[in-house]
């Protein structure tokens, strides 16, 4: 068993990097990566208009600085709740975001989303 928390808040407060060393200097061994708080909002430029490439890069980062910090990332979140919106450019834009959320965890070599 891991000793695990979701990095939610942590980044928005401290920045990926110190985030991530803040949780491993606190005894934390794996973080379940929650993709849409962390400086990515699910209805931005982002992750409507990144290039694959350029995406697949930001999130391999994310993992690179992880794993340096001694962490494991054993799972990602994605959007979980609604999963359907009345407002079609909304519900557009969500299943967008799921449907990337999970490339992002692929890049991350996260096992789980």
């Amino acid at each position: 068993m891991r000793i695990s928390t979701s990095t939610g808040a942590i980044i928005q407060l401290c920045g990926l990097k110190d985030a991530m060393q803040i949780l491993a200097d606190a005894g934390f061994q794996a973080v379940d990566h929650t993709i849409s708080q962390n400086s990515v909002d699910w209805d931005t430029e982002f992750f409507r208009n990144t290039t694959a490439p350029a995406f697949a890069e930001y999130f391999k980062g994310i993992a690179k600085t992880t794993r340096g910090c001694g962490l494991e990332m054993h799972q990602c979140h994605a959007p979980y709740a609604p999963t359907y919106l009345s407002d079609m450019r909304m519900y557009t834009l969500l299943q967008n975001h799921i449907s990337r959320s999970i490339y992002a965890a692929g890049y991350m070599d996260c096992p789980m989303i």
